[in-house]
């Protein structure tokens, strides 16, 4: 895995651009502009790293490392990924 390191800081540069937020909005405009408790960043990250555990157990132990005292639920991360564009991980 030579260089997986710098292609990991790449990818993450690129998902903060405004270009990649567009392109994730699936045609709409209105999604992913709100402030949310768990950002498109935050939601890309969890649904590469799934681990084979329970969705609940999946968002509890994400958002304790990564967002500390902070609960999201499961209709609400659910919401978040049916308005993704599937295209974004090609």
């Amino acid at each position: 895995m030579k260089h997986s390191q710098k292609r990991t800081f790449m990818d993450i540069e690129k998902m903060n651009s405004n270009e990649f937020r567009a392109f994730c909005r699936s045609g709409n405009q209105n999604h992913f502009t709100r402030t949310r408790k768990m950002p498109l960043q935050d939601l890309l990250f969890t649904m590469i790293n799934r681990k084979g555990l329970t969705l609940a157990l999946e968002l509890r132990n994400y958002m304790k490392i990564a967002h500390p005292g902070t609960f999201i639920s499961k209709p609400g991360y659910l919401k978040q990924r049916m308005k993704l564009n599937p295209n974004a991980f090609c």
